[in-house]
Parts: structure tokens; C-alpha cells; sequence
């Protein structure tokens, strides 16, 4: 039976790759999927770890592309003090308009400037990703979640 609660979702999410809708399902390729979760079988990681093999920050010098990647690990105060600003955020260092979040455990996440109402987002630890978020911001807060049972790692991706 097809849709994100599928045999192949269930396996694909152990690696951190599995659909969280029909829309996610419908939309992935799950070749591309299956073809990365044994690249991350053969290496003996897991995709957060894989990820950690790019670089901090990345600049494609030929097309001028902007693009920030980051790893690290969150507490309820927030993200490692070498990693964000007096503020306690993480700073792009450009104004981003996607970023997409893989994380092992409850997360808290703030685009919106601190005297915006409704600015907390909660990610739960069983959504392990949220992808392609719009966003206009050069900063983003993140904090380790109540429900947290522990500090989670969190993988940022933000473009342009």
C-alpha cells in the first residue's frame, strides 16, 4: 500500500528520509530515497551525520549562490555561543528565504524578531525534518523543546 505509513516509509524513515504526508510521498522519489538510505547503510551513519561532511558555509563562486549549512547541538539556552550572535541566533549572514531543519529531538524555532506574537515554532522529535520553509530572515532562534528528552542535534540549510 502506497502513502507515507507504507513498508517503504517506515524503512525510509529509520534513515531520516521517510514522507510525513501523501503530499511529502507523492512528491519524493522514493528511488532517490531508497538508493540514499543504503549509501547511509554502507557508510554506517545517519543522515545528520552524513550531512556533517559539508562544510559550515558554502559559496558557489561561479554562479555567486549563497548557501549556509550548519550542525550543532541545542540546549533550552540555545545553540553553541560560537555559532550565533549577542542575541543568542543563529546569523545566515544573508537574507535567507528557504530553510529546511533536521533535528533528533524536540525543537523550538523563532524566525520573527522577539516582540512579534506567535513567533515559536515547535518541530517534534517524530517529524525528524521540516523542509522548504519560507521564511524573510537573516537570523533564526532555536532552543532545545520541554518536551525534549534530550539535547537534540539540529541540521540548518537556509539559501537565498
Amino acid at each position: 500500500m502506497p502513502g507515507p505509513n507504507s513498508r517503504v516509509e517506515q524503512l525510509l524513515g529509520e534513515y531520516g528520509v521517510g514522507a510525513n504526508s501523501w503530499i511529502e510521498d507523492i512528491f519524493k522519489s522514493d528511488t532517490d530515497r531508497l538508493l540514499l538510505a543504503i549509501l547511509l547503510e554502507q557508510r554506517e551513519q545517519d543522515l545528520i551525520e552524513a550531512l556533517d561532511d559539508a562544510s559550515s558555509e558554502y559559496t558557489d563562486e561561479d554562479s555567486g549562490t549563497q548557501y549556509y549549512v550548519q550542525k550543532f547541538t541545542v540546549t533550552q539556552s540555545g545553540p553553541p555561543e560560537n555559532l550565533s550572535d549577542d542575541q543568542g541566533r543563529l546569523d545566515f549572514g544573508f537574507e535567507a528565504s528557504t530553510v529546511d531543519l533536521r533535528f533528533s529531538d524536540s525543537i523550538e524555532v523563532a524566525f520573527k524578531p522577539e516582540a512579534t506574537s506567535n513567533r515559536v515554532i515547535e518541530y517534534r522529535k517524530q517529524d525528524k525534518h521540516a523542509e522548504d520553509i519560507p521564511v524573510e530572515t537573516q537570523t533564526m532562534g532555536v532552543v532545545r523543546a520541554d518536551s525534549a528528552t534530550s539535547d537534540p542535534t539540529v541540521w540548518v540549510e537556509a539559501w537565498p
